[in-house]
């Protein structure tokens, strides 16, 4: 079996493939899997022809190649967001986001990078988010925005029916449902253009 690569999120040796996922069929596929962030990689094809050790094997080279396109994106230009920073360049918890990768025709950066600064400067990498990158019908490589926020507003959304709702919540919440809205009438009007060529 390949050799598995460092994870791409918070730089482990840490990886193993012992991870088998039973599925309504009674089949199963092989994932790689970081012990120390529990990053888990692409699945290996669920075929029943397949033996365990041609599921590993492509279960390896599937984490590797994904490892590799990951930093492959986010070694580049870093640049820092401060955009959820109260007072200086860290938020609540004392995130800092980290902006990384090269620009894309469109003018942005794809690759985010959330990261803990700790007492003793330490940073503490907790999540990367990598955005499509490209055409998708060339290959989906990444999340949209559209998925970022509909994740940020389902959080909210489930903290308003606990015991801490509060209008700020019920204000961010507008405000993220007006920006998913927007971003689906630009899919909307792309498709409506490209269905007119």
């Amino acid at each position: 079996m390949s050799e598995l690569v460092k994870c791409p999120f918070c730089n482990s040796s840490e990886i193993t493939i012992d991870d088998h996922f039973d599925t309504p069929v009674g089949r199963f596929s092989i994932q790689a899997a970081c012990g120390r962030c529990y990053a888990i990689g692409p699945s290996s094809d669920e075929s029943s022809k397949a033996s365990i050790e041609m599921k590993e094997q492509q279960a390896a080279d599937r984490w590797n190649q994904r490892a590799g396109n990951v930093v492959a994106m986010c070694k580049h230009e870093k640049r820092h967001v401060t955009a959820h920073a109260v007072d200086g360049a860290l938020g609540d918890l004392n995130l800092r986001v980290t902006a990384s990768g090269e620009y894309s025709p469109g003018g942005a950066q794809n690759c985010y990078q959330i990261a803990e600064q700790r007492e003793d400067g330490f940073e503490w990498l907790h999540s990367i988010i990598v955005f499509q990158n490209g055409n998708p019908a060339d290959g989906v490589n990444g999340v949209t925005l559209e998925a970022v926020l509909a994740t940020c507003f389902d959080r909210l959304e489930h903290f308003q029916k606990g015991p801490y709702a509060n209008a700020y919540n019920a204000e961010a919440l507008h405000h993220i449902e007006r920006a998913i809205e927007a971003l689906k009438d630009r899919t909307r009007e792309r498709d409506r253009v490209e269905a007119a060529k």
